[in-house]
């Protein structure tokens, strides 16, 4: 399931998904191939978001750094259009 909601820290580790995946996680740190692909497809979401960004308020990218709402408005959107 997609993970672009924030995690509840009250829910208990047996229901936690971080939890739940964290074996599954450990071993994929250790896959360089997975890590460059993961990093490669994350790289190109922020610059699209940061793109959408600027085009839609019409500032530079660089602005999207003090833009309390970037993630929510822009970063997220993009990700759950790539999932």
């Amino acid at each position: 399931s997609e993970q672009t909601a924030k995690i509840d820290i009250n829910v208990p580790a047996r229901k936690n998904e971080f939890t739940k995946r964290k074996k599954w996680l450990f071993e994929k740190l250790e896959d360089d191939d997975f890590l460059s692909n993961i990093y490669n497809e994350a790289k190109e979401i922020f610059f699209v978001a940061a793109e959408k960004y600027s085009i839609a308020t019409n500032k530079e990218k660089i602005s999207l750094f003090k833009n309390r709402g970037f993630d929510k408005d822009y970063l997220v959107p993009e990700i759950k259009v790539k999932i």
